[in-house]
């Protein structure tokens, strides 16, 4: 038996250089590898991408597969929409989620009726407000404990654990219920990094040469999304420049800061300029916004120092610091976030004291009613990171290249023993191996018969069901009418009247063609025919309820005597149902 991943993703690629078309977000990047690495190292027969291909071309599919060296045969990329029919079809290891959108799987178990196999979610971000109704939705829907959600470092965890217990609290008491705690997993796997990929250059001098820099001084690089919403407010970091340019002079340092800036504009960058200036730093401080990973890489190999002063709750990991340790660089980072865990304090390089105080009521109170991007802004300049402190980790390392060697060494050897993505996908596949155990154990009746309905999820027709002036009940009688035989017998019926294309992913011309012949000996009840179509073709009864009103819709087949709707209201009076 084939061992099969699936994931509710898309199928994502790069040009030759590792970009992404339109993305320079660390999720982005970080999904794109992780695919690539799956297929590479997670030794399955097969990996599904059941949510297609998006924007990208089968031509440019296929050569970027056959560019990756795969067989493509192992890869099978689902275009349009989700392969309901052949879902539980297929014997799923597992079906990885690469976010937290694992509420897909659980709307898949309860429309299939079947638990199809264990579900990983990973989290990228846990600070945003909405997410604290996708929290709500893991607590009150029917979490299996064969799923799991995939933490990329303690800090995040520990942010997941708090959001749960703050939410059954809460809920517990406007409910007066006891509202139990997250029923699945919750694991610790860091982020990976291409240690081939990411590694150090053989000569820095003639990087930094290509790239137009001092080949003699030493360059400080600070690599990210300028973005003080979402990522760090470089200001504070740019002072302690200034103390160093005081200390050193110009000539005996650079620092680059290189990265892109599509979440402000443009408009961050600018501003960061003209701060520089104000600051008399130009000679030293150089902004470049291109974000292409190929440039990026070659300031890596030329840097001899990283640095990463974090503030931002956005933060949950940093790819950019295990990129830095694979590049062999000491790192100066903030005592933040998931920088927690990548970074072994005077062994790697240095973690700078943060502070913080409990000043976010406001911030919070308003947080479901305004753009994420402000709270995170209001909340990252309440941070403080001890800059006194910094200043003095950089002066340290930019004068003591032995102490900059060691530190780097030390920060290869960490990101080859725990950071190469080998070593995380072995991670991983030992989770999806233990999840899958658990699934085995299920009992599938059981399962069956508890309500698995999504607590969120709308009921449109007990919603919207006065609207109409009348009912197709299972006794209605229908009858075909010979104008619009033509059009049901067609092999793509929906093309036929110029429907959009997601029609022709739902309908299926068998069924309509069935149904067109069962209706010649007419009169058949709709609820006959539901039952007779839907137990031959193996579906679900709604999904042959509605080929039938499509049949009504476009006059193949004709209602006789529908029940009329006392609940539909037209002012005060009900209407009074048109009835051929």
């Amino acid at each position: 038996m084939d061992k099969i991943f699936g994931t509710l993703s898309e199928f994502l690629t790069t040009n030759l250089d590792g970009d992404i078309s339109g993305m320079h977000l660390g999720a982005g990047i970080a999904c794109v590898e992780f695919q690539k690495n799956v297929i590479q190292h997670g030794g399955f027969d097969c990996c599904h991408y059941l949510l297609g291909r998006g924007r990208q071309s089968d031509e440019d599919i296929a050569k970027y597969i056959g560019s990756q060296g795969w067989d493509p045969r192992k890869i099978l990329i689902y275009d349009g929409a989700l392969p309901l029919s052949r879902l539980q079809k297929n014997n799923y290891h597992v079906i990885h989620i690469p976010n937290m959108s694992i509420g897909d799987l659980f709307a898949l178990r309860h429309v299939l009726g079947h638990p199809l196999a264990p579900g990983t979610a990973v989290t990228h971000t846990v600070s945003y407000a909405w997410f604290m109704t996708v929290w709500t939705e893991l607590l009150l829907n029917n979490v299996l404990p064969c799923d799991a959600i995939v933490c990329t470092s303690r800090a995040g965890r520990e942010v997941l654990g708090r959001s749960f217990e703050l939410l059954s609290e809460r809920l517990s008491s406007r409910l007066g219920v006891k509202v139990p705690g997250f029923k699945g997993s919750m694991e610790i796997i860091p982020l990976g990094v291409d240690v081939e990929y990411w590694k150090p250059g053989n000569n820095k001098e003639e990087a930094k040469k290509r790239l137009g820099l001092s080949e003699q001084a030493c360059l400080i690089l600070c690599q990210a999304r300028f973005s003080p919403h979402d990522k760090m407010d470089l200001r504070p970091l740019l002072m302690t420049v200034r103390r160093l340019q005081d200390v050193l002079g110009s000539d005996f340092f650079q620092v680059a800061f290189v990265g892109d800036d599509m979440r402000t504009g443009g408009r961050e960058s600018k501003l960061l300029r003209k701060f520089v200036d104000e600051l008399g730093l130009p000679q030293v401080v150089r902004i470049d916004t291109s974000g292409f990973a190929s440039t990026i890489r070659e300031y890596y190999r030329a840097a001899d120092v990283f640095v990463s002063l974090v503030d931002n709750i956005q933060e949950t990991f940093g790819l950019t610091v295990i990129q830095a340790m694979a590049c062999g660089l000491p790192v100066v980072v903030s005592d933040w976030d998931g920088y927690k865990d990548t970074v072994v304090h005077g062994e790697t390089g240095f973690r700078v004291q943060t502070y913080w105080a409990d000043c976010d009521g406001q911030i919070s109170g308003l947080a479901c009613r305004r753009p994420w991007t402000v709270d995170h802004l209001l909340l990252a300049q309440s941070v403080a990171v001890d800059m006194d402190e910094a200043f003095h980790y950089l002066y340290d390392l930019t004068r003591n290249p032995d102490m900059r060697r060691r530190m780097g060494e030390a920060g290869r050897k960490r990101a080859e023993e725990i950071y190469a993505w080998p070593v995380v996908i072995k991670r991983y596949t030992e989770l999806w191996d233990a999840c899958r155990e658990t699934f085995e154990h299920i009992d599938l009746q059981q399962w069956e018969r508890k309500n698995r309905a999504s607590l969120f999820a709308p009921a449109y027709f007990q919603q919207f069901s006065h609207y109409p002036s009348a009912i197709i009940s299972p006794e209605t009688q229908l009858a075909p009418l010979s104008k619009g035989a033509e059009m049901a017998s067609a092999e793509r019926p929906t093309r036929e009247v110029q429907l959009p294309p997601e029609m022709e992913t739902v309908f299926r011309p068998a069924i309509f063609q069935d149904l067109t012949s069962r209706l010649s000996d007419w009169p058949v009840t709709f609820g006959s025919l539901v039952e007779e179509v839907s137990r031959k073709h193996e579906q679900r009864s709604d999904v042959i309820a509605r080929h039938i009103m499509w049949l009504i819709k476009y006059g193949v087949v004709k209602p006789i005597k529908p029940t009329p709707n006392a609940h539909s209201v037209i002012g005060e009076e009900a209407a009074t149902p048109h009835l051929a």
